[in-house]
């Protein structure tokens, strides 16, 4: 059981769309409005994903006239995404400027 929350939350922080929409919650509170725009994605798939990201706690949200607003979860999930920054400029930095088939070479390793 406990196996299959942790696949669920990697899952999630796993996926390319959620994460920026985590990214850009970094930074200040939007509403899905907003987000659609800074993002480029359609209001459909960015509802879909904060849908998610709500239901595992990565986000909350709080309602605002007629608009719903998200933020990150400060408690757990902003310290979480420092340790992801602080471990990528650590290790990962020479990934970044590696080709595509470069970077499958080396994990293949």
């Amino acid at each position: 059981m406990l196996q299959r929350a942790y696949n669920i939350f990697f899952e999630t922080l796993g996926n390319k769309n959620r994460f920026v929409i985590l990214e850009n919650l970094e930074k200040n509170p939007k509403n899905v409005t907003e987000l659609c725009k800074k993002l480029g994605l359609g209001q459909t798939t960015v509802s879909h994903n904060l849908r998610r990201l709500q239901v595992t706690g990565f986000v909350k949200s709080k309602k605002s006239g007629r608009n719903r607003i998200y933020e990150i979860n400060k408690n757990t999930v902003k310290p979480l995404l420092n340790l992801v920054d602080y471990h990528m400029r650590c290790n990962c930095g020479h990934l970044c400027k590696c080709k595509e088939n470069e970077f499958k070479q080396k994990i293949r390793r």
